[in-house]
């Protein structure tokens, strides 16, 4: 690879025919709201995958150095998944990486690009999080799109419209060059607290993303996953309580040993 290639490496098999098929983008991001929501999308809709893609400047979470996968002791370079889903004309992009340096999300975002004229997509839907800092019991869903009457339909269907801030990272950048090409694409970002990732606001936004694709995902995994989540939240919770009791009883013995010394001296 050069240094600014992204590759795309087909799985060798034939490629499954698609009718003007809609590309969902699904990478890590804030709460990992995309990544959860398109993992889940693959396997609920029995996804086929097609291939992966590879980029020089795919590096683990919150470093910028690159590295390998060991997958049962044998080395891998780290990659994000291509899947097709031909009873529903999809193709999933679904992985964890993005780029470790501005130009890199350029490139993997026009790569995406060119993914779709090769499997003549002309609509592509990217999904991310919106990060609020708080817990959300009834996430909200924002929507930006690249064009108005695509982000209308949208609305129609639930979503909420995004009327300011910014959209980072490969889904933000995939709107506005995706308009450039003559495509539609439209980003969905699942209301989080955006610290860890967030199977409800997963859920969310793939109940809008199902209503605008017209099919159904089973999101029970996501709803276990959650569950799991809520009660090793509920623990920490539990542990921040009991390690903050047992400070303040260490104090007010420390005082008390404090009154008696002072009691004795007298």
């Amino acid at each position: 690879m050069t240094t600014n290639e992204v590759r795309v490496e087909y799985d060798g098999a034939p490629l499954p025919k698609l009718k003007d098929p809609v590309l969902v983008e699904g990478l890590s991001g804030v709460g990992n709201v995309g990544l959860l929501a398109a993992e889940q999308m693959a396997h609920a809709l029995q996804g086929q995958r097609i291939g992966s893609l590879y980029s020089p400047y795919f590096t683990y979470s919150m470093s910028t150095i690159p590295g390998i996968e060991s997958r049962e002791g044998v080395a891998e370079l780290l990659r994000d998944d291509l899947y097709a889903v031909p009873r529903h004309n999809l193709l999933l992009l679904v992985g964890p990486y993005q780029g470790s340096v501005p130009e890199s999300f350029y490139h993997l975002a026009q790569k995406i690009l060119d993914l779709c004229d090769r499997h003549g997509c002309r609509r592509l839907v990217a999904l991310g999080g919106y990060g609020v800092g708080r817990v959300v019991e009834k996430p909200h869903v924002y929507a930006v799109a690249s064009h108005p009457p695509v982000l209308q339909k949208a609305i129609g269907l639930g979503a909420t419209e995004m009327r300011a801030g910014m959209v980072t990272g490969v889904s933000g950048l995939l709107l506005a060059l995706a308009r450039e090409r003559d495509k539609e694409a439209l980003c969905l970002l699942g209301e989080t607290h955006g610290s860890y990732p967030d199977p409800k606001g997963a859920e969310a936004t793939l109940g809008v993303l199902d209503r605008y694709l017209d099919i159904r995902v089973d999101a029970r995994e996501l709803q276990e996953k959650q569950k799991l989540l809520e009660e090793e939240l509920r623990r920490g919770a539990r542990a921040i309580r009991q390690i903050a009791e047992a400070k303040e009883e260490a104090q007010q013995e420390e005082e008390e040993s404090k009154k008696d010394e002072l009691r004795y001296i007298g």
